[in-house]
């Protein structure tokens, strides 16, 4: 397990994020989130690498993620060294983090993250919540578009995916991957170059991905 964290790319940075640390590569062609115990990995979860199934599933306790819709390929495993229990972390950072690396995967680019996509995508989380409903149409009536108009960003295409119940970055990515309605393709749909991603924190999570790209002026 611990050959997953350990990497010669010059390129790959760590962040922390309580007991947890997120590394990733500059193309996101590796990203990992890892918490330690003392100097071991204790728990691990990793996505777009190459790994020795077979070795980690009689070393642990070891998750694989399918990605149904695109072959039954394992795109993502998740590892614990003994059963910890210790709950997997829901963060806009480490969702968007894995969002990009499962866009990479499909030969996409990274999205730019945007800040003023990251204020539609809470706004709609938050209210969503607010008013106790889960749609992409408010029941005022506003949708996506209005959204992302409202938070500054002049837009020529957009998309948004939803997501509410979800305890965790990687449960809420893998809910859009193994969905049928077009949640996965949008992950990885070159037309758009900028996104962000926005959780509400709250009983039933609620989460929002927004997708565009600009208008060209």
């Amino acid at each position: 397990m611990q050959a997953i964290v350990e990497s010669r790319d010059s390129s790959i940075t760590s962040e922390q994020f309580g007991d947890w640390v997120l590394y990733r590569n500059a193309a996101h062609t590796y990203v990992a989130l890892v918490r330690f115990s003392g100097d071991s990995v204790d728990r691990i979860y990793a996505i777009n690498g190459e790994w020795d199934l077979a070795a980690l599933r009689s070393s642990g306790s070891l998750t694989e993620f399918v990605d149904a819709r695109g072959g039954n390929v394992v795109y993502a495993v998740s590892f614990e060294a003994a059963r910890t229990y210790t709950a997997w972390p829901i963060n806009d950072t480490i969702t968007f983090a894995f969002i990009n690396a499962f866009r990479v995967r499909h030969g996409g680019t990274p999205f730019n993250h945007n800040a003023q996509l990251h204020s539609a995508a809470y706004a709609h989380s938050k209210d969503m919540h607010d008013n106790n409903y889960f749609n992409h149409f408010s029941p005022s009536g506003q949708g996506p578009s209005e959204r992302i108009t409202a938070s500054g960003y002049s837009w020529m295409a957009w998309g948004e995916n939803i997501v509410s119940g979800v305890t965790s970055s990687a449960d809420a990515v893998h809910m859009w991957v193994q969905s049928n309605a077009g949640h996965r393709e949008l992950m990885y749909d070159r037309t758009f170059v900028d996104a962000a991603v926005a959780t509400y924190l709250a009983s039933g999570n609620i989460t929002t991905l927004k997708v565009a790209s600009p208008w060209p002026w």
